[in-house]
């Protein structure tokens, strides 16, 4: 039953992405980057990160801060980049996959 819902989830983001990308020219890319308000642009990437400033403070926190702020931010930044461009969820896995890399976490802490 994983296996299918999984199986589903990436069709319809392959199928979402294909209609979106057919309906979009470059054009229309440049016009809307071109009409951008920049005050918004960089309110929400303050919002953009605290949030991710923020999170680091609490995967820390649930880490016993085996790890310091800065290399914890990096795997955080690269978690959140993953987890918004892969489909499916299967960003999530960056996570683990990053603390474990570094060495000093184990995937089952």
């Amino acid at each position: 039953m994983k296996r299918a819902s999984t199986f589903i989830s990436i069709l319809v983001s392959v199928a979402v992405l294909y209609f979106l990308f057919r309906e979009i020219t470059l054009g229309d890319i440049t016009l809307v980057l071109k009409n951008v308000e920049v005050v918004f642009l960089l309110a929400s990437l303050a919002v953009y990160i605290v949030m991710n400033v923020c999170r680091t403070f609490r995967f820390s926190a649930l880490l016993d801060k085996k790890l310091n702020f800065s290399k914890l931010l990096h795997i955080t930044l690269a978690h959140a980049f993953l987890n918004n461009i892969l489909p499916a969820k299967s960003g999530e896995l960056s996570y683990f996959y990053y603390l474990r890399q570094d060495g000093r976490v184990r995937t089952g802490e």
